[in-house]
């Protein structure tokens, strides 16, 4: 396919002997994304608008869905994450989108941001979630078990929890005057740290 308007005199066209094997919707949707075009679905009667308005018209799609999705066809998923922040997923992937078309925003559910809004060419898509899977990867998770010396659980009970966030669990055993960390190894070392900062010894009061 070509614009004649910008080709003049004799044209001598070579090609292999057997043509490449596309289908018409391919040959099409290709070369509609060569100039930021894209072909979609209004129903009765598929619809050419600009990259930029694909995330208008695109389809909302399980993840399960997308290989029965064209390649070039404009999509829309949510992504849930369970070990990543969403908003340093979206910071990853944001330049790996297509420029000027696509779009990732976090999405907060009750105050925690946990899952990815994605919409892009199907295949784009595709590739992004492989990335997002290998950046969600449950961490190496090690549990340490912490005994003050100086100070009662109940007096930094609260700064801890605080320093722990969502990212440690915790565990206290007052009879022990113990704490229990779990999570990432880095994490578990940080409440750590915090702990021995606070389990000093108060000098009493004259």
């Amino acid at each position: 396919m070509y614009e004649a308007r910008r080709i003049h005199g004799t044209i001598t066209m070579i090609a292999p002997n057997e043509a490449v094997k596309m289908s018409p919707e391919t040959a099409l949707r290709t070369t509609l994304a060569e100039y930021h075009l894209v072909l979609v679905d209004m129903g009765e009667f598929d619809r050419i608008v600009s990259a930029s308005e694909m995330c208008t018209y695109a389809h909302t799609v399980n993840i399960d869905e997308l290989d029965n999705v064209h390649d070039l066809a404009p999509v829309r998923v949510v992504v849930t994450l369970m070990n990543t922040d969403a908003n340093a997923v979206r910071g990853a992937i944001l330049n790996l989108t297509t420029r000027q078309a696509g779009v990732v925003s976090p999405v907060s559910r009750r105050g925690r941001v946990q899952s990815v809004f994605i919409c892009d060419y199907a295949e784009n898509v595709r590739r992004i979630l492989k990335v997002i899977e290998q950046m969600d990867l449950q961490p190496d998770t090690v549990s340490r078990v912490v005994r003050l010396k100086n100070r009662k659980l109940d007096d930094i009970q609260q700064a801890v929890d605080s320093a722990a966030g969502k990212w440690v669990d915790l565990g206290f055993d007052k009879g022990t005057n113990s704490i229990v960390l779990s999570g990432a190894e880095q994490d578990v070392q940080r409440v750590n740290d915090v702990i021995n900062t606070l389990d000093v010894e108060v000098p009493e009061e004259k």
